[in-house]
C-alpha cells in the first residue's frame, strides 16, 4: 500500500538505490533481509518507498556488503576506504532511528573529508621524500622507511578494518601516490649507471 504522503525525492531516491544495490547483488528481498539481519517486510517497505532508510538498517547494509556510503546517500561515487574509517569514527550516540540521509549529511560527509585530508598530508610527506630518479631507483629515504610510513598510514585507516581490507589499504595508498604525478614508491633495483646510489 503506497504512502498517503510520498517520501521527499531525496529519500525516495535512497530507497530506490537500496533496491538497485540488492538487485545488482542478485539477492531476493528475503535473502537480502536475512543477510543484513532484517525482516523482509522492512526491505519491501524501504524499496517501495513506504518508509525512509534509517541509519540502523543502512549501517547493516554497509557493514555486510560495503557499498559506497556516498553513493547510497547521493548517488555519487565515493571512496570505500575513507568511508569505512569515517563510519568507525561516528559518535557513539548517533541514533539508529535517525534518517540515514541526516547521519550522512551531519556526520559522515565531514568525517570522510577529515580522513581524506589526513591521508593526503601523509601521502604528500611520502611524495616529498621519494622523488623518482630513474625507473627503478629513488633517493632521499631508505625503502624500509617508506614501508614504515605506508604502515603508519594504513594504521590511520582504522584498526577495525579486516585483514583483507588492511592489505587493500596498502595497495590503495601506493595507487594514490602514483596518481599524484609527483612521485611514486618503488622498491629499488639494480643501478643502471655506476654513479647512481643504491638505497639501503
Amino acid at each position: 500500500m503506497p504512502r498517503k504522503n510520498p517520501l521527499p525525492p531525496d529519500e525516495a531516491a535512497i530507497c530506490a538505490r537500496v533496491k538497485q544495490f540488492r538487485e545488482a547483488l542478485g539477492f531476493s528481498r528475503v535473502s537480502f533481509a536475512k543477510e543484513i539481519g532484517e525482516d523482509s517486510t522492512a526491505v519491501v517497505n524501504i524499496e517501495h518507498g513506504r518508509v525512509p532508510l534509517r541509519f540502523a538498517t543502512a549501517k547493516k547494509i554497509i557493514t555486510r556488503f560495503r557499498p559506497s556510503v556516498r553513493w547510497l546517500a547521493l548517488g555519487k561515487t565515493g571512496d570505500l576506504i575513507t568511508e569505512a574509517v569515517a563510519l568507525e569514527k561516528l559518535p557513539s550516540n548517533v541514533s539508529g532511528g535517525s534518517l540515514f540521509s541526516f547521519v550522512f549529511t551531519k556526520y559522515l560527509a565531514s568525517q570522510v573529508a577529515i580522513v581524506s585530508a589526513e591521508i593526503e598530508i601523509r601521502i604528500s610527506e611520502i611524495v616529498k621524500l621519494s622523488t623518482v630518479l630513474t625507473g627503478c631507483e629513488m633517493t632521499g629515504v631508505p625503502w624500509a622507511d617508506l614501508v614504515k610510513m605506508q604502515t603508519a598510514i594504513a594504521g590511520l585507516l582504522g584498526a577495525a578494518l579486516e585483514e583483507e581490507s588492511h592489505l587493500k589499504a596498502h595497495q590503495w595508498i601506493a595507487a594514490r601516490i602514483a596518481q599524484s604525478g609527483k612521485g611514486e614508491v618503488r622498491k629499488p633495483g639494480k643501478a643502471t649507471k655506476a654513479k647512481n646510489r643504491h638505497l639501503t
